[in-house]
């Protein structure tokens, strides 16, 4: 892309983001940022690399970091990863992806809210994790005794607000996918990374500066400037990359912009606590408990289920063979 075309492009999300974002906000509209994501959904740009079929705009990574990068400097909500960024891809993976245009128009619409459950056998409790309120749509990722895992989608069933299993007649409503589990999470890696996850973290950096701001410590002052170079460094090397059509190597970028991202939430978490035990007035102080915040992208919404590996150990227990049996 072009320097002419790259800022008309920039004008045009700046326009649009006045229109439908900072005009909202300074007229006091309630509930501004549900009708942030419906408006953006209805344009395509929840999912704009997506096909226009379903429910994208087709840009190229030129296009979508240009809107992203708007997207972070207006503080603009940014997408739920859960759906965009994981069930998403993982649709469009399986072998019969025609049967998930609806499903994959609607969370580009922003018409479903996802959930990712994990069920273990032996585990007492399910593992949840989503960015939504009122998740209506679960993706369930079970993995059994010999390590062997599978997909499926299903609606939440009573009980899983309390981290119960489902119940017995659960299998009676719920889709395994046709997915080749191993090559799937391998091409999603590889070929899916996020590029909103990169922006979602200046996002996440600048929500930490008014907190930070309202500190007199310095190690939060020296750490936060710390991890705003890094950020920008990163978001530079991912525009060099996609301009020389380097694709291949943005996994090293997200991989790095996740390190940055677990970096921002402890330092997050350790000014909530220090808070806590301070008697600061400052805006900010005596939080009851540490901020949580959300994932980056995919691979971290998976990672959160249980150690960091885990993305790493579902892809080889997927594909391992049954342990043979001990000889007598």
């Amino acid at each position: 892309m072009d320097a002419d075309s790259n800022r008309l492009l920039e004008d045009k999300f700046q326009a649009l983001i006045e229109d439908h974002w900072l005009k909202p906000i300074r007229k006091g509209v309630e509930d501004p940022t549900d009708q942030w994501h419906l408006i953006m959904g209805k344009l395509g740009l929840r999912c704009p690399t997506w096909p226009e079929n379903l429910g994208g705009l087709d840009y190229t990574h030129d296009d979508a970091a240009v809107w992203w990068n708007a997207c972070a400097s207006n503080d603009c909500p940014f997408p739920d990863p859960v759906a965009t960024e994981l069930v998403g891809p993982l649709l469009q993976l399986t072998r019969e992806r025609g049967l998930h245009e609806d499903r994959l128009v609607n969370i580009a619409l922003g018409n479903d809210h996802w959930q990712v459950v994990l069920l273990r056998d032996g585990d007492a409790e399910i593992r949840t994790i989503t960015t939504e309120t009122n998740p209506n749509r679960i993706l369930l990722i079970e993995v059994n005794q010999s390590g062997q895992a599978t997909f499926s989608l299903s609606r939440p069933w009573q009980g899983i607000e309390h981290a119960q299993q489902p119940g017995a007649d659960h299998n009676l409503h719920r889709e395994t996918l046709d997915l080749d589990l191993p090559r799937a999470l391998e091409v999603l890696a590889r070929d899916h990374q996020p590029l909103s996850a990169i922006w979602r973290n200046r996002s996440l950096l600048r929500t930490i500066l008014m907190d930070v701001s309202a500190s007199d410590s310095d190690w939060a002052h020296h750490e936060l400037a710390q991890l705003n170079i890094e950020q920008s460094a990163l978001e530079t090397l991912c525009l060099r990359l996609i301009q020389t059509k380097s694709i291949q190597k943005l996994s090293v970028v997200t991989l790095r912009a996740r390190k940055i991202r677990a970096e921002a939430q402890g330092l997050q978490r350790r000014l909530a606590g220090y808070y806590a035990i301070t008697e600061a007035a400052q805006p900010g102080a005596n939080r009851s408990n540490p901020v949580k915040g959300l994932p980056g992208d995919a691979l971290t919404i998976i990672d959160e289920f249980l150690q960091p590996d885990f993305a790493f150990r579902l892809i080889t227990e997927a594909t391992a063979k049954p342990a043979e049996p001990l000889s007598t």
